[in-house]
């Protein structure tokens, strides 16, 4: 399940945009380490939404939260 947008995705094709991954919470530029204490779950095309937007992913994020801040 992927952590920013809560649907499904899957670990089979890694060239799939609902391919799930880890990524990190704190970017590797700012400190962050590799550890599973500093990375989420989520679809590629979600990290790159992520990215994009530059968002500062908490542990367990939602789109809706994320949207909720631009009300």
């Amino acid at each position: 399940m992927c952590q920013w947008c809560e649907t499904a995705g899957h670990r089979v094709d890694p060239e799939s945009l609902f391919y799930l991954d880890g990524h990190h919470i704190i970017r590797r530029s700012r400190g962050g380490g590799n550890d599973i204490s500093n990375a989420y779950l989520c679809h590629r095309m979600c990290h790159t939404e992520i990215t994009d937007k530059n968002v500062d992913v908490l542990k367990y994020p939602t789109k809706e939260l994320w949207e909720a801040k631009d009300d």
